[in-house]
């Protein structure tokens, strides 16, 4: 038996969980924001922030060559739709920051026997509910075909740029809601603009 902080696991403890169940278990956590209220179709609306594109490609790093390779996956946009617009042509404005979306399903398989359904479970459920900082819970939607079926992770310490014309050529999913923004933009601040732990250094005289 697989011994995980002092506790024995058994095997069906380590087996995948019902993804679809725990992602219903993660929406009933998700703050202020209905799960059903998330979302919103693509319309007219632009590539910007708050879309969710689908086959966008973006930068990973491979540690097993010490490099980077490219990665063809699903992505939400932070860059403001006006640094975005070609008709908008300035100076940096060819590269745009997007936030690669892990499956829910992708990351319970990858982690079932290496973590317990508690441990996974219970940290599924703090990331809905806003306790930990560095990932933000996407909830369910559209059919079985679409990546975002069981719903997805943000993972705000691996954010990516990628070049506008490779954004332009992705697949529109949908749009977040506006509440839901909101609420992706007060995880990226409770996030990146903490207070750093040690003490900055004093100016160089």
């Amino acid at each position: 038996m697989s011994n995980v902080e002092g506790g024995d696991i058994s095997p069906a403890d380590i087996a995948p969980l019902d993804v679809a169940a725990l992602a219903s278990e993660c929406e009933a956590c998700i703050p202020h924001t209905k799960s059903g209220e998330f979302y919103g179709p693509v319309g007219e609306l632009s590539f910007g922030t708050g879309l969710i594109v689908a086959n966008l490609p973006y930068p990973v790093y491979l540690p097993d060559r010490g490099a980077y390779g490219t990665r063809l996956g699903n992505a939400l946009i932070l860059t403001h739709e006006c640094d975005i617009d070609p008709d908008n042509i300035r100076p940096f404005n060819s590269n745009v920051l997007v936030a690669p979306i892990i499956g829910l399903n992708q990351y319970v398989n990858s982690v079932a026997g290496i973590h317990s359904q508690s441990e996974t479970r219970s940290l599924m459920l703090n990331v809905a509910s806003g306790n930990t900082t560095r990932l933000v819970f996407l909830p369910r939607y559209g059919d079985s075909s679409c990546p975002l079926y069981y719903g997805g992770l943000v993972d705000l310490n691996f954010l990516a740029s990628c070049g506008v014309q490779a954004l332009t050529q992705s697949d529109k999913l949908c749009f977040l809601s506006g509440a839901a923004i909101g609420m992706v933009d007060v995880a990226l601040q409770n996030h990146l603009m903490r207070p750093k732990a040690e003490t900055p250094p004093l100016p160089l005289m």
